[in-house]
């Protein structure tokens, strides 16, 4: 496994375990980072990855709405 091959399964990773920790479904977690359930859903299956994460714009945007 090349090292970008790992990098994108381990952001996939992260984006799932976030998301799940928040207990959101991929359509509200897209919302809240401003992209679509569809986005979410090929970033959690390698399918893509995102360009660019909107890093501590994400981390902000899901400690304010965490419950």
């Amino acid at each position: 496994m090349e090292i970008h091959e790992k990098q994108s399964n381990l952001i996939s990773q992260n984006i799932t375990a976030l998301r799940q920790y928040h207990k959101y479904f991929q359509e509200e977690m897209g919302e809240k980072i401003g992209v679509t359930r569809q986005a979410v859903a090929k970033w959690e299956s390698v399918e893509t990855v995102p360009m660019t994460l909107p890093g501590s714009h994400m981390q902000m945007e899901l400690k304010t709405a965490a419950f």
